[in-house]
């Protein structure tokens, strides 16, 4: 995966298998890019380097953010078309753990 800025090449990120969506979203203070495609679950993405999986046992088709239980914190929905399975994870993590 490419990430551009104007018109240079910013970063880079060497991910497996073929991306068939992205989606930006925030958490903290960091910006994290969602990757969904050939492959079993996300990949989560932000600064360059590849952060964090989740693992499901389909390829995910859908993927979104937004705050479900109105707590101040966005949670990553996603789901499949493979198994009809609809998930929800809370992005509960401590970025600055991983980065």
């Amino acid at each position: 995966m490419y990430i551009f800025e104007g018109f240079d090449i910013k970063e880079t990120i060497a991910l497996d298998g073929m991306i068939t969506k992205l989606l930006k979203c925030k958490h903290e203070t960091f910006e994290l890019i969602l990757c969904c495609g050939e492959f079993d679950g996300i990949k989560i993405c932000s600064k360059g380097s590849l952060i964090h999986e989740i693992k499901t046992n389909h390829p995910v088709d859908v993927i979104s953010v937004g705050d479900i239980d109105q707590d101040g914190k966005e949670e990553i929905i996603i789901g499949s078309k493979q198994n009809q399975h609809l998930s929800i994870y809370k992005l509960s993590f401590k970025l600055t753990d991983w980065i």
